[in-house]
Order: structure tokens, then C-alpha cells, then sequence
């Protein structure tokens, strides 16, 4: 049986979002959270958040 490694999360930002693209005031974020196994295997906890 595999361990708990360490979490990981992975973020992406779109600063074209909005109605108007490349808005100073406007931007998209999502989050990716995964937990890694010693083994190096990574299990999705929490995705499509933002």
C-alpha cells in the first residue's frame, strides 16, 4: 500500500477572460489539487475549481 507523499496544487491563470480580452481589470483562475503517493502516482482530490 502506497503512503501520502505530499499535496500538490496546480494553478492556471487566463488573463484573457472577460467580454473584452486583454482587460487589465479581468482574469480567469483554475485550480488543480492532487495528492502524491510515494510510489510517484497522483490522485485528483479537487478539479475545475475557480
Amino acid at each position: 500500500m502506497s503512503e501520502a507523499r505530499r499535496l500538490i496544487t496546480s494553478i492556471d491563470i487566463d488573463e484573457t477572460a472577460g467580454p473584452e480580452p486583454n482587460d487589465d481589470r479581468r482574469l480567469s483562475v483554475s485550480a488543480l489539487h492532487e495528492l502524491e503517493l510515494t510510489g510517484g502516482r497522483r490522485l485528483t482530490l479537487l478539479d475545475d475549481r475557480g
